[in-house]
């Protein structure tokens, strides 16, 4: 009989340390933010901010929760070279805490002005999105400011998009985002 209460007792202990352990688990996972600053590099190409025509060295993202989606806006990229360049991009976000892409905007007749990530609309053969060696940034060109006048084939703003994953590791992580100009000779 002795036995059985005590069973019944490390049983229930059990299960109360599970649903302890479980509730403090998801009070922890919903209230988990994530901050951290990027910083920028251009290697022949300056980013810009649109409103003060200032350059562009950081970008603190501030606190961000687990699945958010952000944007960096209002500002351009300028070729800074003598030469026309083509553009890559690189960053080194951990994986486990998100993804990080540029985005151009592009004006469609249909839908009007429409984003996508840079690098995926180059690949698929945009042929107008700039930055590429069939369309290189000619010297002292900006990339970014949108037509008031749109026409089909044009190109309009750039954002930085930043999505946090699900479960990003705790803690501050800072990290860089270059883009590189590479003259097309």
């Amino acid at each position: 009989m002795k036995t059985s209460k005590r069973l019944r007792s490390l049983i229930a202990i059990a299960l109360i340390s599970i649903i302890v352990a479980s509730v403090a688990y998801a009070l922890l996972s919903s209230t988990f933010t994530f901050q951290n600053t990027m910083s920028i590099k251009g290697v022949l190409v300056k980013l810009l901010y649109l409103a003060d025509n200032t350059t562009v060295t950081t970008q603190a993202w501030g606190k961000l929760e687990p699945s958010q989606v952000v944007y960096f806006n209002g500002f351009a990229l300028k070729n800074d070279g003598t030469e026309n360049i083509t553009l890559t991009f690189a960053n080194t976000l951990n994986a486990l805490v998100g993804t990080l892409t540029w985005e151009i905007e592009y004006y469609n007749t249909g839908p009007g002005w429409v984003w996508r990530s840079w690098e995926q609309a180059i690949a698929d053969g945009i042929a107008y999105i700039p930055g590429h060696a069939g369309n290189p940034v000619r010297p002292g060109a900006y990339i970014g400011t949108r037509p008031t006048t749109p026409t089909e084939l044009c190109t309009g703003q750039i954002r930085i998009k930043l999505v946090i994953t699900a479960s990003p590791p705790m803690g501050s992580q800072p990290f860089s985002m270059n883009v590189t100009g590479t003259e097309k000779v």
